[in-house]
């Protein structure tokens, strides 16, 4: 996530969908702290990008949230 944030300054998709995927490595982890971070910075970011937008990534990634936070 780092990488593809120095690789493509400011917010991006694919940055998005590494911090999506590292949520999904922290909660299969059970690092639920960890997990709840980076979707809310995936979410974050994605917001930013589609202002206004309903996606059908924001479901996904608001639901990865809510079972982390569970």
């Amino acid at each position: 996530v780092e990488m593809l944030k120095r690789l493509h300054k400011g917010d991006g998709a694919s940055t998005v969908s590494g911090m999506s995927n590292l949520g999904g490595i922290y909660a299969a982890r059970q690092k639920y702290d960890d997990a709840a971070a980076a979707y809310t910075d995936a979410l974050d970011m994605l917001k930013r990008l589609y202002p206004g937008q309903d996606r059908d990534e924001l479901v996904l990634l608001s639901g990865d949230l809510a079972r982390v936070r569970a």
